[in-house]
């Protein structure tokens, strides 16, 4: 949970210190180019994300492991570097005119960050979940002392210098304690096997079933947002969301160990299952809580005014993304026994509803201000579905 907070803060430091010297166009910008970026996301179908579990289930001998963490490292890197090249003439042709040289440079942060994720996840598959926070924790705060230095000179290439060289550094320190637990391991992937590509590839298939919807989400509300509405209101709009989903991570950094534990315990982690599902309800209520009292705060302290429509937009989010810690515990088990239709379910319920809303909005069928309430309760109404069916696949397997 250290990690979620010391990254949550981070976020909003930086972003205070972007609509200080740049103003709230920047920050809307900066979240534009981000958001056209990430689609590219889609395509990864290597289970980086997956590493987890992948390595939890795996055998210690033969050196499974290591063909397993070496081929998804080298099969992820290699298609955002290709897809990377090929969409970055269309990328930078949607992006605003002033920040089509920032493209490039998110380009190379989404890279550096596929190699982030997959190393960190990889110390949760091996039971150092206490290394992989303590990585992730440090990095945040070192590049958050790094993009406040930089950016009031260098604004917003100095910002993306910073998270480059924090993905970067996570990544190497993740390789460093990966190479004392797994004897053979290199600092390069020259490890690979067509069979772990194989069975990698099968497991994220469904899990990028499941993230596809939010990975469409995400970026495709924040383009939406900036082209009807303009990126100042985008930045405002951008940190609302963030607030309450970031007040989300905090829970989320913590319960996941339990997937690889998941894993490794099968049908025999009722107890844990139960023990955790509990807390978790509870700490789901104390999120939303803290979201609201801290949105006022927020708003004075990042954008130099308590704005109504930040109080009342984070409060909304807040509500839909209590709703998404609940069903924390139950997605996380149904991850680990490889079942993800209702996680598949839930996200494209939320996906559903952006081509409608946009829609909408574009016929001027609705008000702008609809917007936020529209997107929390598609958020809600699909982590709320995948909550019911993870639940109940779960108390048939724990039986």
């Amino acid at each position: 949970m250290v990690q979620g907070l010391v990254a949550t803060l981070a976020y909003f430091l930086i972003i205070r210190q972007v609509i200080v010297w740049h103003g709230a166009a920047a920050a809307g910008g900066w979240s534009m180019v981000v958001g056209l970026c990430a689609l590219l996301r889609v395509g990864d179908v290597f289970g980086g994300a997956g590493l987890a579990r992948l390595l939890a289930r795996a055998p210690t001998t033969a050196g499974r492991r290591g063909h397993l963490l070496d081929t998804v490292l080298a099969a992820s890197l290699g298609y955002y570097a290709l897809v990377g090249i090929l969409a970055l003439p269309a990328l930078q042709f949607h992006a605003a005119m002033s920040d089509r040289a920032l493209v490039p440079l998110a380009l190379l942060l989404l890279l550096a960050n596929a190699a982030s994720t997959a190393l960190l996840a990889s110390l949760d598959g091996i039971g150092r979940a206490d290394l992989r926070a303590r990585i992730a924790t440090a990095g945040a705060a070192g590049s958050c002392l790094a993009a406040l230095l930089l950016i009031p000179g260098s604004g917003l290439h100095g910002l993306a210098a910073a998270l480059i060289v924090q993905a970067v550094a996570q990544a190497l320190a993740a390789r460093w304690a990966l190479r004392q637990a797994l004897p053979g391991l290199g600092w390069l992937p020259r490890r690979l096997s067509m069979a772990a590509l194989r069975e990698a590839s099968r497991f994220g298939l469904g899990l990028q079933a499941s993230f596809l919807p939010l990975l469409i989400y995400e970026p495709l509300s924040r383009v939406l947002v900036g082209r009807l509405v303009g990126l100042e209101a985008l930045a405002v709009f951008d940190l609302a969301y963030k607030l309450a989903s970031y007040m989300r991570m905090l829970l989320q950094s913590a319960t996941t160990p339990l997937l690889p534990e998941f894993a490794r315990l099968g049908a025999a982690a009722r107890g844990l299952y139960r023990r955790a599902g509990r807390l978790t309800l509870w700490l789901s209520l104390g999120q939303w809580l803290l979201t609201l009292a801290a949105a006022p705060l927020v708003s004075l302290l990042t954008l130099g005014a308590v704005l109504p429509g930040f109080v009342i937009s984070a409060a909304v989010f807040a509500t839909a993304f209590a709703v998404a810690s609940a069903g924390l515990v139950p997605s996380q088990f149904a991850q680990s026994q490889g079942r993800l239709g209702w996680n598949i379910a839930g996200q494209w319920t939320i996906a559903a509803a952006i081509p409608v809303m946009g829609l909408t909005l574009w016929w001027g069928l609705a008000p702008v201000s609809a917007l936020v309430p529209a997107m929390a309760v598609a958020v809600a109404s699909g982590y709320g579905l995948a909550l019911a069916g993870n639940r109940r696949m779960a108390r048939a397997v724990l039986a």
